[in-house]
């Protein structure tokens, strides 16, 4: 498999390599050139990083596959980093969105892996949707001042979005277990079985990441996680501020990652 990819290398000996996992539909550099910042501010820190684009995407050749169905690209994007630098002896798998799914999905699979960091996992079933909706973006409308003032000037259509509250509401009271289906469960799973350390950073008004720790509270409590939450920050951390919360946890995350045991694949 050859895949379009640019490694970050900084003088001196390395022992940490990062592998960036984008989501969605995302190149190499990501949104707001996030991925190309973080890894300039890893090199900056002392650590490698591999960017690379996922088959069908970018400058890379092939199919675009769905996001769990890209083991053999994140392989190979491991192969070659540590191809590159024979000296790294713990490989992180930073992923956003789809992109922290499919790595932690991955990371069971592969001895090298020792750590994850996660931001905003996804984990969206309608029902799990359905009930982050109602937990959160339709209160945070009832006790908005903008909304009452619209309501009052006719400026929303009452019947409609009573019907839509309504059949959102019914759609979360039938979920049931929010671990019921089956993208939460191989989550869960997953997070469940790897014995490296995980860290999850979550953006505040994110409901992709609101729908993860609603899934996150049925993992089980052995498993030793951290969660981090950016005040206010949106799904891609678009400001200077936000973006700069996120690579201080994930430097701070990276430090606390030990060496695994085993340093070839599973």
């Amino acid at each position: 498999m050859t895949l379009a990819a640019t490694l970050h290398l900084p003088q001196g000996s390395h022992e940490v390599g990062v592998v960036m996992v984008v989501g969605g539909h995302q190149t190499r550099a990501g949104s707001h050139r996030q991925f190309l910042r973080l890894a300039r501010r890893l090199a900056a820190e002392g650590h490698v990083s591999l960017r690379f684009d996922l088959p069908g995407l970018g400058d890379s050749a092939g199919t675009l596959l769905p996001f769990d169905d890209n083991g053999l690209a994140l392989r190979a994007a491991i192969d070659a980093l540590i191809q590159a630098v024979p000296s790294i002896r713990r490989v992180v798998l930073w992923g956003l969105c789809d992109g922290a799914t499919a790595a932690a999905l991955y990371a069971v699979t592969d001895a090298r892996i020792a750590g994850l960091v996660l931001a905003n996992p996804w984990v969206r079933t309608g029902q799990v949707h359905a009930q982050v909706l109602v937990k959160s973006y339709y209160r945070q409308r009832l006790l908005s001042p903008t909304f009452w003032g619209k309501l009052l000037r006719g400026q929303v259509g009452v019947v409609r979005s009573a019907t839509e509250w309504l059949s959102t509401w019914r759609t979360a009271r039938s979920a049931g277990n929010t671990t019921d289906g089956d993208l939460p469960a191989r989550l869960r799973r997953a997070l469940s079985d790897f014995s490296g350390s995980t860290s999850i950073i979550i953006a505040e008004q994110d409901l992709t990441g609101q729908e993860f720790l609603l899934v996150a509270k049925h993992i089980e409590p052995t498993v030793s996680i951290a969660i981090h939450s950016v005040e206010g920050a949106d799904h891609t951390f678009s400001t200077q501020a936000w973006h700069q919360q996120l690579e201080d946890l994930s430097i701070s995350a990276i430090a606390e990652i030990k060496t695994p045991t085993s340093a070839s694949p599973a």
